[in-house]
C-alpha cells in the first residue's frame, strides 16, 4: 500500500539484510583467519518470498537457507583458525558444530552459543523433516509468516556472529556502513 502512494522504505529488506550479514561475515572472518568463512555470498536466483503459501514451496525455501547457511561453512576456514575436524571418538565434526566450537574456543559462554545458533540449527532440522518423510503438499498463508519471522531470527544470529568476528583484532578498523549502523532495514 505504501508503494502505491509513493512511500518507498529506506533502507534494506530481509534478503537483502541477510546477504550483507553473510558477506561482512565472510570478509571479517577472511581478515582474521586468512581464509574465506563461506563457499558463496551470491544470491540465488530462486531464493526469496514464498509466492505460493504451499508446504513444498516453504520446504525449498528452507532446503535453499540451510545451503547458504551451515552447508556454505567451509572446513579449511575452520582449520585455518585451529578447529579440529574431529571429536575425541574420532568421528567428523559438523559445520555447525565446529562454529560452536571455535565460538567456544574465544571463551563465549554456552547459553549465548546455543542462541545464536539455534536458528541455524532450526533451519537444518526443519530441512531434514521433508527428506525422511512423506509430506502433502498443503496450503496454508502462515507459512508466508513463518518465513519472515525466521529470516528475522537467523538474521539476528548473523548479525550477532558478525559482531563477534569484528571484536577480532585483526578486523579492528572495519566499520559498518552507515545504513545498516542506523538499523535501517524493514521486514514486510
Amino acid at each position: 500500500m505504501a508503494a502505491q502512494m509513493g512511500h518507498w522504505p529506506e533502507g534494506l529488506g530481509p534478503f537483502a539484510r541477510f546477504f550483507f550479514e553473510l558477506e561482512a561475515w565472510n570478509e571479517l572472518h577472511t581478515q582474521a583467519f586468512g581464509v574465506p568463512l563461506l563457499k558463496t555470498v551470491d544470491r540465488p536466483r530462486e531464493f526469496g518470498w514464498v509466492l505460493r503459501p504451499s508446504q513444498h514451496e516453504y520446504d525449498s525455501f528452507i532446503h535453499q537457507l540451510d545451503k547458504l547457511l551451515s552447508e556454505n561453512l567451509q572446513h579449511k576456514a575452520f582449520d585455518a583458525a585451529d578447529v579440529p575436524r574431529k571429536d575425541e571418538k574420532d568421528q567428523p565434526i559438523g559445520s555447525l558444530n565446529r562454529l560452536d566450537r571455535l565460538l567456544a574456543k574465544h571463551n563465549i559462554p554456552e547459553d549465548d552459543r546455543r542462541g545464536v545458533l539455534k536458528p541455524l540449527r532450526d533451519v537444518r532440522t526443519a530441512r531434514q523433516k521433508p527428506a525422511h518423510s512423506v509430506r502433502s503438499n498443503v496450503t496454508n498463508k502462515n507459512f508466508i509468516r513463518d518465513q519472515a519471522e525466521l529470516m528475522a531470527l537467523v538474521v539476528e544470529s548473523l548479525m550477532l556472529l558478525r559482531s563477534f568476528w569484528q571484536n577480532h583484532p585483526k578486523n579492528a578498523g572495519w566499520q559498518e556502513p552507515d545504513y545498516v549502523g542506523e538499523g535501517r532495514y524493514y521486514w514486510l
